[in-house]
């Protein structure tokens, strides 16, 4: 009984009351309490239906409330429990647990209960027309369809009839007693009418996908067809099966020995061929079994089968000998549903979870050599293995129609004796062993390359690097040599003139003459030439540049004009800092130390970015500052040569120059030298 409420609402009362629930409600675990009729049970005695008097329903029992007496239909019953959101409809539960319905809101470890209240009978069934089959509403209803029974499988505790309503193919299931094999074998073939609850199968959507019925027992399974059991039905040869003189539902006998058990039935031969023979009595018969099968002959690819009603053991005899497998077109035909035996290549295997699989081939055709999971296969197959197989020829074709002439393939159904013989073993050296050694070999020739060719880029950056240090000590000795003549010449010859230049305005002011801007603008220029002049001196004997790089000289430069309250100039250097030819460098530092000083000088920034970038296709110099800026479009003003030096000296690298600036908006020059100058060697 349930221990204690779940819920302040009242229980449910009826099946039509939790079937109108929607899902999300449904999910919420609602009290029911409902009392009504069993109209079926599952051989396990778990899960059940009832029905009362609005509908039927489904009742889930987890398999953890076991009751203490054998339910069966018609039995009437309470149900305690709680709603759940079901498959198709919403439907009970009376026992709760992780894996039934993790949403509701009754305790997972919560227990219901199923009281017995008596025997009753079963409620009157729903007599199912054609459009109402597959109809929603008759889900989990009691039901009376007309049906003929077209073939029966036997798995576990219960048959499954293959049956056909109104023109559909539905399956019927019905659990298994001691005499249910004979009752399933007399009803092949038969129009019968099957009481039963109606089965959906669905989707993870809750879409439907299909119909079944759950039959009690075959007492509620009853023949409308009269069938006369005075003379015995003709006897057949199997090649003579739907022949022009019988039909699907014409009752004949064949005669023959069982070449081979089948899942649900037997592979029998003849004097002329081999038929598939599907019985309801699983697991009976055994090769070399002589036999009498009586039923009904059904359509099926290549060739029809036999749906036995009856199956008489006559003697046994030896087990039959395989046929060999002829490949030739107009012979393959032939050999379906034939015990063969077959040489093959062994090439992989697929385990399933009830058959294992082996793919193999012979001469050009590859084929699947199919047995059960625990079939005994030889050990340690190996691909290339040479096996010998033997079992039932299944012609396979991948035409849309099965005709005989358009067989293409096949597949084995491995005997369980003698099914698998390895004739001798793939060799080692395969070729996929071949592979794999040559792939080693090549491998370790390619590691080899790759270290010579590691050795020689080495000696390769040596010799450069020892190159460009005898150089940079040519260019040394060529930088001390113009500094002494620069400053033996252009920086005396630059200091005379300004000398004279001033006694000439000295003349000027005293009345001898009257161009005082000539003048002037003369004394601008000269004063920048000194500048300039100085400055290369300066640079040429540059210690920072020689002993430190250009990296290591812009930072010097940098912090010559930071401090004092000026501006505020920084360095930014990224990439891996490598030294270039020493004339870029020069002119490089020359065009930063240009850059700077105009900013300060003339654009009053007070804060300058300088920017060194190496990179492995070119190395780019960045001035910014957040001076006044000018106007690119605008003439030089006069005395104002830094920017015209700065593109001459980035002509001489053949370097691309940017200027970019705006009045009131800083300005940014831009250095690019490509890669094609001389090769950067790291420090």
């Amino acid at each position: 009984m349930l221990a204690a409420p779940l819920a302040t609402a009242a229980p449910l009362d009826t099946v039509a009351k939790i079937r109108a629930l929607p899902p999300a409600e449904a999910a919420r675990g609602l009290p029911v309490r409902i009392e009504g009729t069993v109209t079926y049970c599952d051989p396990q005695g778990d899960d059940l239906f009832i029905q009362d008097e609005t509908a039927g329903t489904y009742v889930g029992n987890s398999r953890r409330l076991k009751l203490v007496w054998p339910i069966k239909a018609g039995d009437r019953v309470r149900a305690v429990g709680w709603t759940c959101r079901g498959g198709f409809f919403p439907d009970m539960i009376v026992m709760q647990s992780s894996q039934t319905e993790t949403r509701s809101a009754a305790p997972l470890d919560a227990v219901g209960s199923i009281e017995f209240l008596g025997k009753g009978s079963l409620p009157v069934p729903r007599a199912i027309k054609d459009d109402e089959l597959l109809a929603p509403e008759v889900d989990s209803q009691w039901v009376e369809v007309p049906a003929m029974v077209t073939g029966v499988e036997s798995g576990g505790l219960a048959f499954t009839l293959s049956i056909e309503v109104h023109g559909w193919k539905l399956k019927a299931e019905v659990p298994r007693d001691e005499r249910s094999g004979a009752r399933a074998a007399a009803l092949m073939q038969r129009s019968v009418r099957i009481r039963g609850v109606a089965g959906t199968v669905f989707n993870t959507q809750q879409q439907m996908t299909g119909r079944f019925l759950y039959v009690p027992s075959f007492d509620y399974i009853t023949p409308t067809d009269a069938r006369t059991t005075d003379s015995p039905p003709p006897l057949r040869a199997v090649n003579e099966l739907l022949r022009n003189k019988d039909s699907t539902h014409s009752i004949v006998r064949v005669q023959g020995v069982i070449t081979q058990p089948a899942y649900d039935g037997f592979y029998l031969r003849d004097n002329h061929d081999s038929v598939l023979v599907h019985t309801a009595h699983r697991g009976a018969f055994v090769s070399g079994d002589r036999v009498e099968a009586e039923g009904f002959a059904a359509i099926a690819p290549f060739r029809p089968v036999l749906n036995a009603t009856r199956v008489t053991t006559l003697s046994h005899t030896e087990a039959p000998k395989p046929l060999a497998l002829d490949f030739d077109a107009e012979k393959l035909p032939r050999f379906h549903a034939e015990l063969v035996a077959v040489g093959a290549v062994f090439l992989a295997r697929r385990d399933g979870p009830v058959e294992t699989v082996l793919q193999c081939q012979t001469g050009n055709l590859v084929f699947d050599a199919v047995a059960p999971i625990d079939f005994p296969l030889p050990d340690g197959l190996t691909p290339g293995d040479r096996l010998r197989l033997t079992g039932v020829c299944e012609l396979t074709t991948t035409h849309p129609t099965p005709r005989s002439n358009w067989v293409d393939g096949f597949r084995l159904h491995l005997a369980r004796t003698e099914g698998v013989s390895v004739l001798w073993r793939a060799p080692w050296w395969t070729l996929r062993h071949m592979l794999i050694a040559l792939g080693l070999v090549t491998a370790v020739a390619l590691g080899a390359l790759a270290w010579v060719g590691v050795l020689r880029r080495t000696v390769k950056e040596q010799t450069e690097t020892i190159g460009a240090q005898l150089k940079r000590g040519a260019v040394l000795d060529e930088r001390q040599r113009i500094a002494r003549e620069l400053h033996d010449t252009v920086e005396q010859g630059l200091a005379g003139l300004s000398v004279q230049l001033c006694n000439v305005m000295g003349d000027i002011q005293k009345g001898r003459g009257e161009p005082l801007s000539a003048i002037r603008l003369a004394q601008q220029m000269l004063r920048h030439c000194w500048d300039e002049a100085r400055t290369s001196i300066r640079d040429l004997r540059s210690i920072e540049l020689e002993q430190m790089g250009l990296a290591g000289a812009m930072d010097a430069m940098v912090r010559s004009f930071s401090g004092g309250g000026g501006a505020e100039v920084q360095l930014q250097v990224s990439g891996e800092v490598c030294h270039i030819e020493a004339s870029v460098e020069n002119h490089l530092l020359r065009i930063a130390h240009e850059s700077v000083t105009n900013a300060v000088r003339h654009a009053a920034a007070q804060k300058i970015v300088v920017a060194l970038t190496y990179a492995p296709t070119a190395v780019t110099l960045e001035i910014h500052d957040n001076g006044c800026g000018f106007d690119l479009s605008a003439p030089v003003p006069e005395g104002h040569f830094g920017l015209l030096g700065i593109r001459e000296r980035a002509n001489k690298i053949r370097a691309a120059l940017t200027v970019e600036s705006a009045p009131g908006s800083g300005s940014v020059i831009r250095v690019v030298v490509p890669s094609n100058q001389p090769q950067c060697t790291p420090v």
